[in-house]
């Protein structure tokens, strides 16, 4: 059996060097040719993944906020029970 991660699809690649160069410059700073050269392919490559980097930067939305709800739960779920202590981020 293999303990190797299995390798990015070209989508998980733009997807990380999409939000690798928002980060760094911002959505309105980054071209879809910027990002296509990030992955080695060409611009227009690119909307063979995506419709446009909108759908790139909801995706990327959509993700991260999928892991702070499921991040959340189970946090509020570790041994939590009535009159324990609340963290103090939900006290204040």
């Amino acid at each position: 059996m293999s303990t190797q991660a299995a390798a990015p699809t070209r989508r998980e690649q733009i997807l990380r060097e999409a939000a690798r160069l928002f980060a760094e410059r911002g959505f309105h700073g980054v071209g879809v040719d910027e990002i296509g050269a990030a992955v080695g392919i060409s611009g227009p490559g690119l909307y063979r993944h995506f419709p446009g980097k909108e759908a790139m930067l909801a995706e990327l939305l959509v993700g991260i906020s999928g892991r702070l709800l499921t991040g959340g739960k189970r946090r509020a779920a570790e041994g939590r029970g009535p009159g324990s202590p609340r963290p103090r981020c939900w006290t204040r």
